[in-house]
């Protein structure tokens, strides 16, 4: 009997534990970070080695990259192949304490050009939040 009891009470601590975590994050979300589109295209010509084209709207739309996930270069249009990785996830600095850094600490670090890489579509999605991930690199 004492031992469901004590069963009990963990699990209604674990809930209770997950509900404040839940209700902490609740209030950070990714926008509150600055990534936007402007970031993506700084990334886009910060990143660039070979010939780049702009519109007049100032959105890239031909460049070359070198994907240092896969070794890879591409080449043409990045709006559906290209996306922008944070080396650092945002979700994984949100769930490690980055709700309680002021606006100034979230911008620099969702803007941080140290910490955003331009990489095929299929490697980032793959990556996700996952600080640990490393890609399958058969060309070093």
């Amino acid at each position: 009997m004492k031992c469901l009891k004590i069963t009990k009470m963990l699990i209604k601590f674990t809930f209770l534990t997950i509900l404040m975590v839940n209700q902490a994050f609740a209030n950070c979300k990714r926008d509150d970070f600055g990534y936007n589109t402007k970031t993506r295209q700084a990334v886009l010509i910060n990143r660039n080695i070979g010939s780049l084209k702009i519109n007049r709207h100032g959105t890239v739309i031909n460049g070359k990259w070198f994907d240092v996930y896969d070794g890879s270069y591409f080449e043409g249009n990045p709006r559906y192949d290209i996306q922008i990785d944070h080396i650092n996830p945002i979700d994984y600095a949100i769930k490690h304490g980055a709700c309680n850094w002021n606006e100034k600490q979230k911008l620099q670090f969702g803007n941080d050009m140290e910490n955003l890489e331009a990489t095929h579509t299929h490697y980032n999605q793959t990556k996700g939040a996952n600080i640990c991930w490393t890609p399958y690199r058969d060309w070093e």
